[in-house]
């Protein structure tokens, strides 16, 4: 719960929840599906410089690590917003559309 009362907060939902769900498959492999709920808000136009509000919108994402040295070295994959949802979360900027991340954490002490 995130309402403020008393001034105009903009971009703040009122309601916003993130559960995230894990399986570890052994030692050193993990599976995590993160689900992200943003409820309406109110937004500025800055080129009318009126009051918008925007619509709720739902995502999901996946990510997938595993770790072949113990401590050392870490290989990762994201999958972000699954389903290609379409949402604005500020007026006028584009958000990112389904997207994927790879890398690795190399620990060098």
């Amino acid at each position: 719960f995130t309402q403020r009362k008393g001034d105009n907060a903009i971009r703040l939902p009122k309601h916003k929840a993130i559960m995230q769900w894990g399986y570890r498959f052994a030692q050193s492999s993990r599976l995590t599906l993160q689900y992200v709920y943003t409820g309406k808000r109110t937004d500025t136009d800055f080129n009318t410089f009126t009051d918008v509000e925007l619509d709720p919108f739902s995502i999901y994402n996946l990510s997938f690590s595993h770790e072949l040295a113990s401590g050392k070295l870490r290989f990762f994959a994201h999958l972000d917003n699954i389903f290609n949802a379409e949402f604005e979360e500020v007026v006028g900027f584009n958000t990112l559309g389904r997207n994927i991340r790879l890398g690795f954490h190399l620990d060098i002490k």
